[in-house]
């Protein structure tokens, strides 16, 4: 029996206008500090694109939002594709695979980039397909709830990102203070005015998902 798994494809946004090799570089930083499980880590595939295997759509979620964090630090974005189905590996050395995992992560990924042209859905950076039915309950009420964490983070500059992988770390308010150069009371008011603080509980609440 092929077993499935949560299959991510990631595109960088707007990537053809930005130097490709400072894009690259960014992607490749931000990749570095994800720290989330997986069965196959997200990694770089082909021009912008990368990729990544997960056992639970908690762990994808982390894995996503962790790397996203990173790039928005960098000045960068990325958009995904979710996936869930059968993941066959055609050629172990060359890392070749195939399968509905793949195919519905890509599927994911076209139907985003068209939503994303629609009037007020343009901030929206994630999106699932699956014609499977014991992950249906995700398009009711997860990816609603993805895309409003989307959209709150689309509208964080590089220096608030920088405040909220604190907070979703647990750092201390000195912490991250020290760490941009700021006041401890100018951090804190960030942490308040930008709601950062029920923004990390939403995205942590996706996290701890099967």
């Amino acid at each position: 029996m092929v077993e499935k798994y949560i299959a991510v494809i990631g595109d960088m946004v707007d990537s053809r206008g930005v130097n490709r090799v400072s894009s690259h570089h960014a992607l490749t930083d931000s990749l570095a500090r994800v720290d989330a499980g997986s069965v196959q880590s997200l990694h770089p595939t082909v021009g912008d694109e990368i990729q990544g295997v997960f056992a639970t759509i908690g762990d994808a979620f982390r894995a996503m939002h962790q790397c996203r964090i990173e790039l928005m630090i960098r000045g960068a974005d990325i958009r995904w594709g979710i996936g869930y189905g059968e993941i066959v590996t055609i050629d172990p050395k060359l890392d070749i695979q195939d399968g509905s995992g793949w195919w519905n992560a890509r599927e994911a990924l076209n139907q985003l980039v068209s939503v994303e042209e629609k009037a007020g859905w343009s901030n929206i950076r994630t999106y699932f397909y699956t014609e499977e039915k014991e992950r249906s309950s995700f398009g009711q009420w997860i990816l609603p709830l993805s895309h409003m964490i989307d959209v709150h983070m689309t509208r964080l500059n590089p220096s608030t990102s920088t405040t909220l992988r604190g907070v979703l770390r647990g750092d201390s308010n000195q912490q991250v203070a020290r760490r941009l150069k700021i006041s401890p009371a100018a951090n804190s008011m960030r942490v308040n005015d930008n709601d950062l603080r029920p923004l990390a509980a939403a995205m942590k609440s996706l996290w701890e998902l099967p």
